[in-house]
């Protein structure tokens, strides 16, 4: 398992690296992924492009390791991810 580390300049892929890290941070099994993302994110939807990539990448992993977390978690940790290991000290 591949070792995350906070501060990374990975550009776009920290708040996806983000994720994992806070997953398992969380004490949930997340191992490598192979993911494709693409959208778009409606001007107004009152959602910012980094969180819509957090958590689309968060219900990814759910699926995908069959984590079976809340809605509500998955956010959190979503939201972990941008504030801890990204560095964005959003509410």
């Amino acid at each position: 398992m591949r070792h995350l580390e906070t501060g990374a300049d990975l550009r776009w892929g920290a708040y996806v690296a983000g994720v994992v890290w806070a997953l398992r941070q969380a004490g949930q099994r997340v191992g490598g992924m192979d993911v494709v993302v693409d959208g778009g994110v409606p001007v107004g939807a009152g959602l910012p492009p980094s969180a819509a990539l957090e958590c689309a990448t968060a219900l990814a992993a759910d699926g995908l390791c069959e984590l079976r977390l809340p809605k509500k978690a998955l956010a959190e940790i979503a939201q972990h991810a941008e504030n801890e290991f990204v560095g964005v000290p959003c509410a």
